[in-house]
């Protein structure tokens, strides 16, 4: 496999781990927000319902206090400077509160969802408390029946009023249940963003100390390959070595260099063909295949000190057959070069002098 090909695959795995790690954080977190707004609105909820019963109670306390307007009782009648119609505003801007307070809680679905039942009883406890004892006492006070309106007070309003806030208790106890298993819930979401978060983080970092670890040893192992490669044939002059081959990037190099060693060895070998051939006195031998370069002027400089050398021969032997002819004045061709050459042709001229000798005395002895 190639490196590109494990970086892809590598990358690839990481991609995967990193989507469903984000799809499952994904889920986390809009799981953690939906708790969260639960949480919210069951505290908007507790804040709604004790809102609804501190107006309630405010309009017990408001026909308390209209109660004490009673002409009966001119002394405590004559602390108030204020009119009677006051507390019936008062009682009126309670019940609009209320009323905002009922509206909001009718709007929060989770409420009715957790807390149905509960908050069903609180409505219909406090609709029976202001039907059957609020709203009597406050006619009865209108028509001037201050005593009656203040046993049904005692009689009915207090009671009914403390059933109430039993009931508002009831919710309040569910709404604090509910709220305490929602943060529970919440609290459970958020250990679980923080250990895929950790889990991601510890993935991530071990693939890419993975994948470095797989590149490093896929860059050296090829290096070291043809480092080894080069050494050995360095201290061995043996270019006949060749390199396993790679499936990776580095095949290419190790290709080259593989083909550079057969190319080396070949020339070698042609080089030392041809000069084992003149060492046997065969001077038809030459470098054949086909080179650039420094091996392509090897090459020239073998064929061409064969080709001398043969040529040399040739020029020889045609002297030797002249000489065995009885041709004394036979000489090499001037294209022979070097000493060899001068010496053949010095030691003609020497026989050509003494057989000039020879027939000199031989004149002279006729």
């Amino acid at each position: 496999m190639t490196i590109k090909a494990r970086l892809w695959l590598l990358a690839s795995v990481l991609i995967v781990l990193l989507v469903m790690m984000g799809g499952v954080n994904q889920y986390a977190t809009s799981s953690l927000s939906a708790k969260m707004d639960t949480i919210i609105e069951l505290t908007n909820a507790r804040s709604e319902i004790s809102k609804l019963l501190v107006f309630t109670r405010a309009n017990r306390e408001q026909v308390m206090l209209t109660l004490q307007h009673n002409p009966a009782n001119a002394e405590i009648a004559a602390l108030h400077d204020h009119p009677i119609a006051m507390h019936y505003d008062e009682m009126d801007k309670n019940r609009e509160e209320a009323r905002k307070a009922l509206s909001m809680l009718n709007a929060m679905l989770v409420v009715h969802e957790l807390a149905g039942q509960e908050i069903k009883d609180l409505y219909e406890t406090r609709e029976h408390y202001i039907s059957a004892a609020l709203n009597p006492a406050i006619e009865l006070i209108k028509e001037g029946k201050y005593e009656q309106a203040n046993a049904a007070l005692l009689q009915k309003m207090n009671p009914m009023l403390a059933k109430l806030f039993d009931k508002g208790n009831r919710v309040f106890n569910v709404i604090n249940t509910q709220i305490k298993a929602q943060e529970a819930e919440a609290a459970a979401l958020s250990s679980q963003l923080s250990f895929i978060s950790m889990t991601a983080i510890i993935l991530s970092l071990f693939l890419a100390v993975l994948l470095v670890i797989m590149i490093n040893r896929s860059i050296s192992g090829a290096i070291s390959e043809v480092s080894q490669a080069i050494s050995l044939v360095a201290r061995n002059m043996t270019f006949r070595t060749q390199l396993p081959n790679r499936t990776d990037e580095f095949s290419v190099l190790v290709t080259d260099t593989n083909d550079l060693f057969s190319t080396l060895n070949n020339a070698l070998a042609e080089s030392n063909k041809v000069i084992s051939a003149i060492a046997k006195g065969e001077f038809t031998q030459r470098v054949t295949g086909n080179y650039v370069g420094d091996l392509d002027v090897l090459k020239q400089g073998v064929n061409g000190s064969a080709d001398s050398v043969s040529f040399t021969m040739g020029e020889l032997r045609k002297v030797m057959q002249g000489l065995e002819a009885g041709n004394f004045n036979i000489k090499m061709d001037n294209r022979v070069e070097g000493e060899y050459r001068k010496m053949v042709d010095s030691a003609i001229n020497a026989i050509n002098g003494v057989i000039s000798d020879i027939n000199t005395v031989m004149g002279h002895m006729n």
